[in-house]
């Protein structure tokens, strides 16, 4: 999983080489840092359940939450 995130990050890399402008390379790696921080971060907890990690990026309110009892690999 983390030899994913690199490989992105690694790519984003190279995109970012393209750009002509610093500023863009720089905000362009930020973003996909992120990204593929955030997904590793989704993929690896086993805890907290599924739908209400979607939710919450999505920015639902946390006191909407709840756990989805049994539709997701994490509830069951």
């Amino acid at each position: 999983m983390w030899q994913d995130v690199q490989r992105t990050l690694f790519y984003a890399e190279q995109t970012a080489l393209e750009f002509n402008n610093p500023v863009h390379a720089a905000e362009y790696l930020e973003s996909t840092g992120a990204k593929a921080f955030a997904m590793a971060q989704y993929v690896s907890c086993m805890t907290t359940c599924r739908h209400k990690q979607v939710l919450m990026h999505f920015g639902t309110p946390i006191a909407e939450l709840t756990d989805c009892k049994e539709a997701c690999d994490n509830c069951l």
